[in-house]
This record gives C-alpha cells, sequence and structure tokens, in this order.
C-alpha cells in the first residue's frame, strides 16, 4: 500500500468546501484528527489534482463541455454542479512541518443538496432513472452506492447494447492465413516452400483480408457481459438473460468469436481509441460504457485501489440530469414545447438574416416558430431567495440569458424551474411566483419551484409518492401559465 493513509470526504452540490464533512467510519482513524485539521488544504490540493481529469469521468454531458468541479474564488470556494465520486492518490506537502509529504488515498463523494443521508439518495436515483426504471425500498437496504450502480452498470449496459444492435455486431477487417484448396486472397511463397513443397497435396498458402465479428470490440462486449454476471448475477438474469433479444445475441457471439483468448488488460488497452466514424455513433456510447464497467470489475467504485495513481469515479452533471427530468414530467404530462433549439442572434438581415451567435433556451413554448415564452431549468439553489424577490449577484448570469431569450423570440414572458427542498408542515410556498422584469415594461419573470420533500422523513416508497404529487401540483400550475 505504499504508506498511504485512506480518507474520506462528503460533500453536497453547490455547498461551501469549508463544510465538507469527514467519514469517519472510512477514514483513517490514525490520522483523523490532522486531517480534520488541515481540511480546506488536503482538498484544495485534491481538487486541483483531479481537475484535469475529471471530464473524461462524467457519465452524461448534454453539450459535450467542461462544467465547473468547483470554484476556488465564489464564497470562497464551492463545489460546482458535479455530483457523484471521485478517487485518487495524492501527496500533500506540509508546508508547516518543514515540507513533510503525506501520501493520501482520498475519496471525495458529491451528494446532492437534496439527499441529506447517503443512505438515502433518493432525489439522485430519480434524475438518473426517471420512469425507465421503478426503484423500491428494497434498492436502498445495505451498501445504497453499490446498489444504485449495480442498477447503473446493467441499464446503461443494456441500454447502450440494445440501440448499437441495430445496426448488428460491429466488424472490422481481419488478416487471416489459410493453407487450401481455393484461393481467396495473395499467395504466400514462404509458407507454401514451407508447408507444401514436398507434399504433393494441392494445397495453397495465402492471406487474406475479411471483414467480420472476431474483433476486440466485441471481445470487450462479452467481457462487460460477463463481467456484470459475476459481480450481479441475479440482476443481469432478470433484466438481460431473461431478455432474448438480448441474452440469445450476446451468447451467440461468445461462442462466434471463440472469447477467451485475450485477457482483460489487453481487450481494455486494445479499445481505448476512440470510434469517430459517425455511422457508428451507437457503437461509441457502447465503448465508453463497456470500458467503465471492465476498469471497475470486482471492486465498488467507492473502495480504496491505491498505489495506480489514476483519477476514478462516476461523476453527473446534476442541472443536465434536472432538465432531462422536466422534460420527461412535461412528456408525460403531454406539455407542447421544443427543448434546447438553437437560435441564431446579432446578424445582418440583407438576403435573409445570418446570426453570429447561438443562444440555446431550456424550453420554447409555441408552435411553428411562433414562439411566446421561454423557461429554463436551474439547479442553483439561490432561486429559492427569488421568490421573495431576491435576485443575487450569483443568478445574475442565469436571469440575463432568460431576458435576453425572451427578447430573441420577441416574447413577453419567461422564467426560470428549479427544485427546492420543501416540508409541507412548515413551509407554505406557492409553485409559481409572477414577477415584473423592470418597472418600465409589462413583461413577465416566474419563479417555478418544484418541491422537493426531505429524504430523512421518508422511506423511498413514502417519499416517492409524496413527490408525485408535488409534481401534479406543480404541472397543474404551469399548464394554466402555458395555455
Amino acid at each position: 500500500m505504499n504508506n498511504y493513509k485512506i480518507i474520506k470526504f462528503i460533500g453536497k452540490d453547490y455547498s461551501k468546501i469549508d463544510d465538507t464533512e469527514i467519514d469517519v467510519s472510512c477514514t483513517d482513524t490514525s490520522i483523523y484528527s490532522y486531517v480534520e485539521a488541515n481540511k480546506r488544504k488536503i482538498l484544495d490540493d485534491f481538487l486541483v489534482d483531479v481537475t484535469n481529469d475529471y471530464p473524461n469521468l462524467i457519465i452524461n454531458s448534454r453539450n459535450d463541455q467542461k462544467y465547473d468541479f468547483y470554484d476556488p474564488k465564489f464564497n470562497e470556494g464551492i463545489y460546482g454542479g458535479i455530483v457523484g465520486v471521485i478517487n485518487k492518490d495524492i501527496t500533500y506537502i506540509d508546508e508547516e512541518d518543514n515540507n513533510k509529504p503525506h501520501k493520501f488515498n482520498i475519496t471525495l463523494e458529491i451528494l446532492t443538496r437534496f439527499d441529506k443521508d447517503i443512505k438515502k439518495p433518493y432525489f439522485l436515483s430519480t434524475l438518473l432513472f426517471g420512469d425507465k426504471i421503478k426503484l423500491n425500498d428494497k434498492v436502498f437496504s445495505t451498501n445504497v452506492w453499490e446498489d444504485l450502480f449495480k442498477y447503473l452498470f446493467v441499464y446503461w449496459f443494456n441500454e447502450d447494447f440494445e440501440k448499437a444492435y441495430l445496426k448488428g455486431f460491429y466488424k472490422t477487417y481481419n488478416s487471416f492465413e489459410e493453407n487450401g484448396y481455393r484461393i481467396k486472397g495473395n499467395i504466400d511463397f514462404a509458407r507454401y516452400i514451407k508447408s507444401n513443397i514436398f507434399y504433393d497435396n494441392g494445397r495453397i498458402t495465402y492471406t487474406y483480408r475479411e471483414n467480420n465479428i472476431d474483433n476486440y470490440f466485441n471481445h470487450m462486449l462479452v467481457a462487460t457481459y460477463e463481467s456484470l454476471k459475476r459481480m450481479y448475477p441475479k440482476l443481469v438474469i432478470e433484466s438481460i438473460d431473461n431478455d432474448y433479444e438480448i441474452g440469445e445475441p450476446l451468447n451467440q457471439l461468445k461462442l462466434d468469436i471463440n472469447y477467451g483468448k485475450y485477457d482483460i488488460r489487453t481487450i481494455i488497452f486494445k479499445n481505448l481509441q476512440a470510434i469517430s466514424h459517425p455511422y457508428f455513433y451507437e457503437y461509441e456510447k457502447l465503448r465508453k460504457t463497456c470500458l467503465l464497467i471492465l476498469r471497475n470489475e470486482g471492486v465498488d467504485i467507492f473502495n480504496v485501489d491505491v498505489d495506480n495513481n489514476e483519477v476514478k469515479g462516476v461523476l453527473f452533471y446534476i442541472p443536465d440530469l434536472w432538465e432531462l427530468y422536466l422534460e420527461n414530467i412535461m412528456d408525460r404530462h403531454a406539455l407542447k414545447y421544443v427543448a434546447q433549439h438553437s437560435i441564431k442572434v446579432f446578424g445582418n438581415v440583407e438576403g435573409g438574416f445570418i446570426g453570429s451567435y447561438n443562444t440555446r433556451p431550456d424550453y420554447l413554448f409555441g408552435e411553428n416558430n411562433n414562439y411566446y415564452m421561454i423557461l429554463d431549468a436551474k439547479f442553483k439553489p439561490g432561486w429559492r431567495n427569488a421568490l421573495n424577490g431576491n435576485l443575487n449577484s450569483y443568478l445574475a448570469d442565469d436571469y440575463d440569458k432568460c431576458i435576453r431569450d425572451m427578447n430573441t423570440i420577441n416574447a413577453h414572458k419567461t422564467g426560470t424551474i428549479f427544485p427546492i427542498l420543501f416540508d409541507k408542515n412548515v413551509d407554505k410556498t406557492k409553485y409559481i411566483e409572477e414577477h415584473r422584469v423592470s418597472k418600465y415594461n409589462e413583461d413577465v419573470f416566474y419563479t417555478i419551484p418544484v418541491k422537493i420533500p426531505k429524504s430523512e422523513d421518508y422511506s423511498y416508497s413514502e417519499w416517492k409518492k409524496e413527490l408525485n404529487a408535488n409534481i401534479e401540483d406543480f404541472m397543474n400550475d404551469l399548464k394554466s401559465k402555458v395555455n
């Protein structure tokens, strides 16, 4: 272990880094007092160390852009919209102790601020799965993070394979050597002399290239399936093996490619290069999912694996998850809207409008390019205060974008949809608050909260029932404004 000391930190999205907690149950007790006294310095070094690598660990990213992992300047240092787990070995130099080096293996778990209890990540699981997988209380009965990612790993593989398999199994050109009677390639004279010159057998040695399924990608595909089956046998049987259209092709592929001739390290190494051809887009998504699973084979992604000096983990950009979740809700309620529509702005009108800059509102309401309202999904906690008319500088960019997009489509209504933690016994917040943009015009700015129940007060089924009731009320109010 090379004298690494184990530390586990727990933070929340958009919260102060100084509020990060130390998980006593998972931290080396011999250094707890030292870590507590130097927490901020150790975390700063860790966050700087992983910043360059973390985008490669993000599962969802709508626009393939790099998001802020943390902001060291704002509010004396806060986490951004990234949630999940990240792990790395670091060497911390203690300048106050004659530059003495300390070696740490650090795991940082960043929860959503709505999941107060690490054993009850109800909100994150709801955003991740939507209506696609029906979770229940049993999911949260043991190691909740491990159980959650069991569902994730199997679901991602299942979904990505199903989409890629619509184009058949991935094929590549491979070279083969044969010694037969019918030539279908180039004669290999050196091998012919060695193999046939002294025998009157009529054979000719030759080489040929063929486009077939026996390639490193498909070996990785089967290796991932076998890995999932070892880690989560019951879940794989239920969701893959019992699905004839998925389980049968995978098992047949295993036989056709003579699976087992390459070890896992070779399979991973041979599949590190991205598949860039646009026709194979689905295969590229499947490749990433397979590598994610294989690199964590046999271990919980939160477990310690020191001495490899790699950044490991699974991260999500939660504002994107929030946007997709709201789309799911609006689709379910048959609300007409256009999502992520790119609009050209600031251009010349001669010969038709050619804008030089794109803006992309989250949701446009209207028909036939005649839009009358835009709404943006927001996740920053400060929007709760905006319900009472308090718009702080941290929200200025979000607010300015809404006003700009409203003017772009020549509308008079805009606003934001955001989640708030809600206690029905105390909180009397309305669902939609209406604000004036300024005293000089009649434009309307809506602040629209979605009320999230406190997870510590409920079992998952009770919590989900309460959330669904809140969603119904929220959608009824939203429909009244849209209509």
